[in-house]
């Protein structure tokens, strides 16, 4: 409290950078510039990321810092704090754009493109560092909390874009669209779900203390945005992954009905240059986005019914959101 206002307002705004909602613009670049394989990589990071912070979130249940020291109250967040989901979602999301960016012979062949890629590296982890330093300056998370965040962010990096290299094959439509694959998508997908299901409705902690410190506070707080209540209305974020993948599904399959061996130029469409095909793009995945109405007009102020507000809130936009983006889009397109 003690902190000059330009501070405030500076980590004020760099903890912003590593929220959510700022990832959405980077969402539609690498949608509308790479190929689907590596959109659909940077989209998996993002949505695991928030995933698993939230489920860990809701199994260790644990407090925030200004929820036991009322003195560093410098910002409003009523979800458990353990691990920081700013720290996870931007370790994770920031490096696999740095990898998205740099992927090309131009950043690996040539001494100005490797200077431009480990230029380009340092500045994203001086972005992550300071967004982790000022969720602590802020009071929401502690050292521990950012530090075990930030791990598996970058855990999540190395497992997409190192490990799991095969999203970034030829052979997307090959992954997606074999039998075992789908069976194993279908199966995992299912399992996560479950998982975020059974922790939400278990894992019940003593939170009265926290929950009045919270409504003097932060009295305006949404009722889903308070507890394990945040930490499950984010783990719903799964359905877009799921739409999105089952909708490249019916992709392939149209394809390959109706244009055989034109799967690789549905992959790469980033590479039709011409202008009045991209305005054309932009223009065509606005209506696709409407289903997002239903996030602003479903309510959620009656705890009794906040089930069917996690559905047509959450869930179900987000799925039809991916189906949508995803095979509705390009079909359109094509």
């Amino acid at each position: 409290k003690d902190a000059s206002s330009s501070l405030f307002k500076f980590f004020k705004g760099m903890s912003a950078l590593g929220a959510e909602f700022i990832f959405l613009p980077l969402l539609i670049i690498v949608f509308f510039f790479f190929p689907l394989n590596k959109s659909y990589t940077f989209f998996s990071v993002l949505v695991m990321s928030t995933y698993l912070d939230n489920l860990l979130e809701i199994i260790y249940s644990n407090p925030r810092p200004f929820w036991i020291k009322t003195v560093l109250f410098q910002s409003c967040e009523t979800g458990y704090g353990n691990p920081s989901g700013h720290a996870f979602s931007s370790t994770a999301v920031y490096l696999s754009l740095w990898h998205c960016v740099t992927d090309f012979d131009t950043f690996k062949k040539t001494t100005k493109g490797i200077a431009a890629r480990i230029g380009l590296l340092i500045f994203f982890l001086l972005l992550i560092i300071t967004i982790i330093i000022s969720r602590m300056f802020l009071g929401v998370h502690s050292i521990d909390q950012v530090i075990y965040g930030a791990s598996l962010g970058l855990g999540t990096y190395l497992c997409y874009f190192i490990v799991f290299d095969v999203f970034q094959t030829k052979d997307f439509s090959e992954y997606i669209c074999n039998k075992i694959s789908i069976i194993i998508h279908a199966i995992v997908f299912g399992l996560f779900f479950i998982a975020g299901l059974v922790c939400y409705l278990s894992i019940d902690k003593d939170i009265e203390q926290y929950n009045a410190l919270i409504m003097t506070l932060c009295p305006d707080t949404k009722i889903y945005k308070k507890f394990k209540d945040e930490g499950f209305y984010a783990v719903l974020i799964i359905f877009f992954i799921i739409g999105l993948h089952f909708g490249y599904l019916i992709l392939f399959k149209y394809m390959e009905h109706n244009y055989p061996n034109k799967k690789d130029v549905i992959v790469n469409w980033n590479r039709n240059g011409e202008v009045k095909h991209f305005i054309l793009r932009i223009l065509l995945f606005i209506p696709f986005l409407i289903v997002m109405i239903l996030y602003a007009v479903v309510p959620a102020t009656n705890e009794d019914l906040l089930g069917l507000a996690y559905t047509f809130k959450f869930a179900f936009p987000y799925l039809v959101t991916g189906l949508l983006i995803s095979s509705a889009y390009f079909i359109t397109c094509i």
